[in-house]
């Protein structure tokens, strides 16, 4: 019979202003007929003349992205097809589904099909108003009448099964391999494979639970509370605060309670239950998760129904099961990026007499605790929340490694918070554990900003002490030239009293013109500057403040800092 002539059909990918360098070959096309097919298509690109279309097939030759060129779109017409495939013993009807661009299964339904989905990707998901679904290209009533699939065709008639196999090639395929569009690919398996990997349409949508009861969905709620909307749907009927739906939904999480706190669903609808459940399953829920409750508040999602849990506790049976679970792995959960919410929401719910647990391990690993990025946040919560025995049972701790901490990027912050209690003891007490280390401690980053501090609220004898060692002329000269350090002069200069301060001048005196240049010995001078001004103001003009530029604090060669 002879081979028939190659079809105008295939599929470009547009590298240039005609078509483009990347093709689709015809499976039944050699190298031969392919070469003299491109000579044919690179002569039409510089003719005139309207340049061969593939079949509409799913609707896709109307995209703009599916053949690029300046010639215009066309289907072939049915004897164009029967010419084009003469001698190949086509059924009338299969010339016909593809002249009418292989869509006479789905032409009807086609507008409530996401043409979006079918290129290969809807950005609307769930939410789209059309189906996500993949139509078959070829299911005519070629097809359907006769029963015949890719395999039977292709035994039966080789030429209709490569004619069928191009088309299929056309549009995204959902049972075996296919081309598809994405913006990202243009027409390629790529794309063919991301459009069928789309998510399918849910059984669990929305919409489903609008006309349902609790009732319709008995024996399935545990299924139901792993999905986003079946657990909204489930919340709801909680909140209604009916015992019978409420003893409904019992009884089918009880024993999946655990899994459904630390899933991304189910631990909202754990939060909603442990809110209005009785007091009765409570109990047995938390007697059920107290094995792994550490676990379960270290998770992302466990820790936000762990938390809920507290909150709702509400009897002393519930605590002291609770009590047991937390007790042994308190530091753990301290250092733990979600589990610290935990603790510090038994420090904000328990009373002082269930707490206690807290204390006794923070008191234990102070410093370890002290010294971590979230356990210094949670040691100064213990802080706020401790009863007076507590406070001091923590504080005194705190006191006796100050030293340490205080040098720490963490446990500095601690320290500071300690000496801005109210309590004038635990301040006292800890400035006593820096004596005889002020200068070393000036000039280190974490533990300067602790000396300032230091000066500022100390009382009157404890800052002397403290300007007594900053007064020592070798100490004074490493600390002027340091970049910490100066500050901590600076400090002193402000809140010292006037006898200090003038001792602490007349020793910074001598050591200025070493320093004068530097960033930090500009503000110092700067500084000292002003206030000798301010002083000889109010000496000779008290006043007339307004006569301050006749001063002689102004003139160099008259004031003192500069003799």
């Amino acid at each position: 019979m002879g081979t028939p002539p190659l079809p105008e059909t295939f599929l470009f990918e547009d590298d240039g202003p005609s078509y483009g360098r990347r093709f689709l070959q015809n499976i039944s096309a050699d190298e031969e007929e392919l070469r003299s097919f491109m000579a044919r298509r690179d002569a039409e690109a510089n003719s005139a003349g309207p340049y061969p279309s593939p079949p509409n097939v799913g609707g896709l030759a109307g995209d703009p992205g599916f053949l690029r060129g300046s010639g215009p779109m066309r289907k072939p017409s049915h004897s164009q097809l029967k010419q084009q495939f003469e001698g190949a013993e086509l059924p009338e009807d299969l010339l016909e589904a593809v002249a009418l661009g292989g869509q006479t299964d789905f032409q009807m339904s086609a507008a409530k099909i996401c043409k979006y989905f079918v290129q290969g990707f809807c950005s609307r998901a769930d939410r789209c108003n059309f189906s996500h679904v993949l139509p078959r290209p070829m299911m005519g009533p070629y097809f359907a009448n006769q029963g015949i699939g890719y395999q039977g065709l292709n035994m039966a008639n080789p030429m209709a099964y490569n004619l069928i196999s191009q088309m299929s090639m056309l549009a995204p395929y959902p049972y075996g391999p296919g081309l598809g569009y994405n913006p990202a690919f243009g027409y390629s398996q790529k794309a063919g494979l991301t459009a069928q990997k789309q998510k399918r349409p849910s059984i669990s949508d929305e919409g489903r639970f609008a006309t349902i009861v609790l009732e319709d969905v008995a024996g399935q709620i545990y299924p139901l509370c792993k999905d986003q909307h079946g657990c909204r749907f489930l919340q709801k009927q909680i909140e209604s605060q009916d015992p019978t739906k409420i003893q409904t939904i019992f009884n089918e999480i009880y024993g999946h309670f655990i899994e459904l706190m630390t899933d991304p669903f189910g631990n909202y609808l754990c939060q909603k239950f442990l809110e209005f459940c009785n007091d009765e399953q409570r109990t047995m829920l938390i007697e059920a998760v107290a094995p792994e409750l550490v676990t379960i508040s270290l998770n992302m999602h466990g820790t936000r129904a762990a938390q809920k849990l507290i909150e709702h506790l509400s009897t002393k049976q519930q605590i002291r099961v609770l009590v047991r679970a937390l007790s042994s792995s308190v530091v753990v959960l301290i250092k733990d990026l979600n589990g610290n919410h935990v603790i510090q929401k038994c420090l904000h719910r328990l009373p002082p007499e269930h707490n206690q647990f807290v204390y006794d391990a923070v008191t234990t690993f102070v410093v370890e605790v002290a010294t971590h990025r979230h356990g210094c946040c949670v040691l100064q919560r213990c802080i706020d929340h401790a009863s007076p025995r507590q406070q001091a049972q923590l504080v005194d701790e705190i006191i006796y490694h100050a030293l340490t901490l205080v040098q720490d990027p963490f446990g500095n912050y601690v320290v500071q918070y300690v000496l801005d209690l109210p309590d004038v003891r635990f301040c006292n007490a800890t400035i006593q554990r820096f004596l005889g280390n002020i200068a070393n401690l000036s000039t280190q980053k974490f533990s300067s900003n602790v000396i300032e501090k230091c000066i500022r609220v100390a009382q009157i004898d404890t800052r002397r002490a403290l300007v007594n060692e900053i007064l020592n002329k070798n100490q004074l000269n490493k600390l002027l030239g340091d970049c910490y350090g100066n500050y901590v002069v600076q400090t002193a200069l402000d809140f010292a009293d006037p006898m200090q301060r003038k001792q602490l001048v007349e020793c910074i005196r001598p050591l200025l013109p070493a320093i004068r240049n530097t960033p930090y010995g500009k503000r110092l001078n700067s500084k000292l500057h002003r206030e000798f001004t301010h002083d000889l103001d109010m000496l000779y003009y008290p006043g007339f403040p307004s006569l301050a530029g006749l001063n002689p604090g102004l003139n160099p060669a008259l004031n003192p800092l500069y003799m």
